[in-house]
């Protein structure tokens, strides 16, 4: 089964053990967000008793689903906080800035993502993406000429 909510890792960012309880409630709340039951994994997050980056992902990821943005960027901004070496939030909090038509805001998200994980690679295109929307007649400028 994949992790609808990314990759939750063996260790935390402080290199501890994630607590078995944590884990479970996430692999749950992922299995409820699959089935569309967002209010049953957003309990099971509940239950998880903590607000870890992993967490307020997860719970970011649901709000988004929900049409509740406002919830979805403040969950992803305080995951941010709590590990600002992860790509991944910032490229969630992206895609919701995108989805409000924010879009100068989801491009420094975008290139905040790149900056902080290389490797992340559905940050590139969105990237992409955003800097056409946010300047498409100056666009074919950057193109080389032939």
């Amino acid at each position: 089964m994949g992790n609808l909510f990314g990759c939750l890792p063996e260790e935390d960012t402080l290199g501890e053990m994630v607590d078995p309880v944590v884990w479970e409630m996430e692999r749950k709340a992922a299995e409820a967000a699959k089935r569309e039951d967002f209010e049953e994994s957003l309990a099971c997050l509940e239950q998880a008793g903590v607000e870890t980056g992993y967490i307020l992902n997860a719970r970011g990821v649901i709000y988004c689903s929900q049409g509740r943005f406002t919830e979805s960027i403040a969950d992803f901004t305080s995951a941010i906080h709590l590990s600002p070496h992860s790509g991944l939030y910032y490229y969630n909090r992206g895609q919701v800035k995108l989805k409000c038509s924010t879009r100068q805001d989801a491009a420094n998200d975008f290139r905040k993502a790149l900056e902080v994980d290389p490797t992340l690679t559905k940050g590139r295109p969105s990237y992409t993406k955003t800097r056409w929307l946010i300047k498409p007649t100056t666009w074919h400028y950057s193109l080389p000429v032939f």
